[in-house]
């Protein structure tokens, strides 16, 4: 029985809920987008029977268009814009990030007074800013070696820090005598890693699971949802445990003539319906905002990775005290409000004078290999502009937006399908070209029928600037890539697309391609005067530098 929530009994019950939350929000994750995905393919391969305008006709169209829209910004601008913007928004990540971990450092040196030396107060400062390294690992482009370097060296200054501080004690202890041993930090490089493990190590291994790329898209909705499960239901047990609790029970078991555990199985019913509703309505909120633009994908996973070490350093804390849990939210408020600062010092920057979109096409069997490339192009490119692509099976997982998961659990998933000439009409009017509040464009996805992504595409293309068609995988198999193929050569100016090719691409087959199209071209095509060898091929190495050149070679597209 608990006669009073004391510190012991909040740090305990804290535990499953920020534990049972992540992993139940994960399984959540799996088992929504498992069934999305297969609901996207499913009506994928449907026809819609609706009338779209012949393809030749809009293709001409759509032809006369490109080839008269205005030539951007030169490339090395725009290329040196998109460095720019990624560093910027490092910068800003790391100054949200660090003043977190200065309200946690602060607090944790005022609950616990072993640690209200200088030296103690710098290594938890430390510790507390390793949140900072997972978030640019979600958000700058970094490549896997850049990403390795940063982390050895964020524990090379551990393990030195732990050297000096021995080194440091014992020459104190030489000139100083013993007494003055209480007010060093001594620790050795075991015990510093250990203390990073136990403030650290386990909302590192649940963020890594959850914003995993096959989840992330949907992890802070289906997290907030399960938060509000798991912790309705440790409230709810933890005032059962109560005398209170205990006494209410046996009234209503008393009085209703009713065994104690259909009275316990009642009060589950209860809790799961109130917090479920309450769950649902945290998850249609952070729809509204998204919608609305006060919110976006990337501030949303941000926000998750920074509520999560909130909520596992608040439950450290508690065992000082209990309202030293209420340091958590607050820790959370700076990094908002700091958020908020440095982004409102250089709102400029993030209002170009000209956005440049990318029409994103690719072979579907890539799977996973092409939705890497996609992660990987957007977190240059969307500082630039937006990312128009036609939603396959192999990046629906990744690029599902809060209001269409709602609609899928809706039963209203078809509604985003392109099924005639209006939807596509209205589609295009709707796609969103402007940036959020953190200076990033959002990824238009355009859901297609068997019988209307073909007629889709000559608007798709006719609404970006610079169309990158990943082409590695790419063999006579792939009959929709044929098709598009023939429509760039035909109708898109060459200078325009840059096609990704590597050892898996069918090259040959891609040159006889070429070559048909060329033959098939129609008199009024902008590449008349060009050949299939005039196509910018860009063979793609699996290193950051080869990606930063396919960025370059966009940029100079563009």
């Amino acid at each position: 029985m608990i006669e009073a929530l004391t510190p012991q009994v909040l740090f305990v019950s804290m535990l499953p809920i920020i534990a049972g939350s992540s992993l139940l929000g994960l399984l959540i994750s799996i088992l929504l987008l498992a069934a999305y995905r297969r609901s996207v393919l499913r009506t994928m391969l449907q026809r819609s029977g609706g009338a779209l305008a012949p393809d030749g006709a809009t293709a001409v169209d759509c032809a006369a268009r490109i080839d008269e829209a205005p030539v951007g910004p030169a490339g090395a601008a725009l290329y040196e814009r998109a460095l720019q913007m990624v560093r910027l928004n490092a910068w800003r990540t790391c100054a949200a990030g660090f003043a977190f971990a200065l309200v946690i450092a602060l607090a944790g040196s005022m609950a616990f007074t072993e640690l209200r030396t200088p030296a103690r107060f710098a290594l938890l400062l430390w510790l507390c800013s390793w949140p900072l390294l997972l978030a640019l690992w979600l958000t700058a482009p970094a490549g896997r070696r850049t990403r390795m370097i940063v982390v050895a060296a964020y524990f090379a200054l551990l393990v030195l820090a732990a050297l000096v501080s021995i080194v440091v004690a014992e020459a104190s202890i030489r000139w100083l005598g013993a007494s003055v041993l209480d007010s060093l930090y001594v620790v050795n490089p075991p015990q510093m890693l250990a203390g990073w493990i136990l403030a650290n190590g386990p909302p590192t291994a649940l963020l890594l699971l959850f914003t995993n790329r096959r989840v992330r898209a949907v992890g802070p909705l289906v997290l907030g949802f399960a938060t509000a499960l798991t912790s309705g239901l440790m409230a709810a047990l933890l005032f059962l445990m109560t005398p209170g609790g205990l006494g209410l029970v046996k009234y209503v078991e008393q009085a209703g003539g009713i065994s104690e555990r259909r009275v316990l199985v009642g009060c589950a019913i209860l809790v799961l319906t109130g917090s479920g509703a309450a769950g649902w309505a945290f998850v249609r909120w952070i729809k509204d905002v998204y919608v609305r633009k006060q919110a976006s994908d990337r501030s949303l996973t941000l926000d998750a990775l920074w509520l999560l070490f909130a909520s596992w350093y608040a439950m450290t804390l508690a065992i000082a005290g209990l309202a030293w849990v209420l340091i958590g939210a607050l820790g959370f408020a700076v990094y908002k409000a700091a958020a908020a600062w440095v982004r409102g010092l250089h709102g400029a920057a993030d209002r170009p004078s000209q956005t440049r979109g990318l029409v994103f096409l690719r072979v579907f069997s890539l799977g996973p290999r092409s939705d890497r490339l996609f992660d990987a192009i957007a977190r240059y490119w969307r500082h630039l502009g937006c990312i128009d692509l036609i939603t396959g099976p192999d990046v629906a997982h990744s690029t599902v937006q809060p209001h269409q998961l709602l609609d899928f659990l809706a039963g209203r998933l078809a509604t985003h399908f392109i099924t005639g000439a209006e939807a596509l009409d209205a589609r295009m009017q709707h796609r969103d070209t402007a940036p959020d509040l953190d200076g990033c464009f959002r990824v238009n996805n355009f859901f297609c029928h068997a019988d209307t992504w073909e007629q889709a595409l000559p608007r798709l293309v006719q609404g970006g600037d610079v169309v990158l068609m990943d082409l590695r995988n790419f063999s006579e198999r792939n009959a929709g890539c044929v098709h598009e193929l023939r429509h760039l050569a035909g109708f898109v100016p060459l200078r325009r697309c840059v096609l990704v090719i590597d050892d898996s691409t069918d090259q040959a087959f891609l040159r006889q391609t070429l070559t048909r199209a060329w033959r098939a071209m129609p008199a009024h095509s902008p590449n008349w005067s060009a050949s299939p060898a005039d196509f910018c091929q860009f063979h793609l190495a699996s290193t950051a530098k080869s990606l930063r050149e396919l960025v370059r070679c966009l940029c100079d597209a563009a």
